[in-house]
């Protein structure tokens, strides 16, 4: 079908998420800079955090489809947004795959300690 993909990133409005510093996107599967991030945000702390999921590895799993999934639409990843928040002393990442479209959003906040 030649159906336009749902704009994952329209819906997702990360300047509205409350305490955010600095966010960006990248593509889980190889971490290609998507969007680039914003306020405090280095790409330094986005490779960090890729690799940090990279070591995960779990995470990005459901997010890169295989060659299958253009004959088999019904075969969606169920479990939708993952998320994993990595906590330092000043600041935390919050990171969430967006599953329809492979995409990490990466939120960094000031820490609430």
């Amino acid at each position: 079908g030649s159906a336009a993909p749902a704009a994952t990133s329209a819906i997702i409005d990360l300047d509205s998420i409350p305490g955010q510093i600095g966010h960006a996107i990248l593509r889980a599967s190889d971490g290609t800079i998507l969007r680039p991030p914003t306020g405090s945000l280095t790409e330094q702390d986005l490779m960090i955090v890729y690799r940090m999921m990279l070591e995960i590895g779990t995470v990005l799993e459901g997010g890169t489809g295989g060659k299958d999934d253009d004959n088999n639409t019904s075969n969606e990843v169920e479990e939708g947004l993952q998320r994993v928040t990595v906590g330092f002393k000043d600041v935390s990442y919050a990171v969430t795959l967006g599953g329809s479209d492979g995409c990490l959003y990466i939120v960094k906040k000031k820490s609430s300690l």
